[in-house]
């Protein structure tokens, strides 16, 4: 099975930092996913200025059966976004939504 997994964007910037720390809780769960299983991590918090291009790119390259998409509360709205762009451009892949309270 071929699985993507994103999280839309981060928090809003209070302040410019140099640098955006990487998902380690996506990183986590893809890390321990069965090996039988090919898995991509799809960064948009350094995508956040074209998410809409990065999500189709990477929808073309990598071709996934299932997208899990997690985001926290402060997230609904442009998971929702993504996960409508999802079903618009690859309607066979199955979305696995992940809401967190925070």
């Amino acid at each position: 099975m071929r699985v993507l997994m994103s999280m839309p964007d981060v928090m809003p910037h209070i302040a410019k930092r140099e640098w955006e720390a990487p998902n380690l809780g996506i990183a986590s769960i893809a890390a321990n996913i069965d090996t039988r299983h090919e898995v991509w991590i799809a960064d948009l918090v350094v995508r956040r200025w074209s998410v809409r291009s990065s999500v189709r790119r990477c929808l073309r390259k990598y071709k996934p059966d299932i997208l899990d998409l997690s985001a926290m509360s402060s997230q609904y709205f442009a998971a929702r976004r993504i996960a409508r762009l999802v079903k618009q451009e690859s309607p066979g892949t199955l979305i696995a939504r992940n809401w967190l309270a925070g």
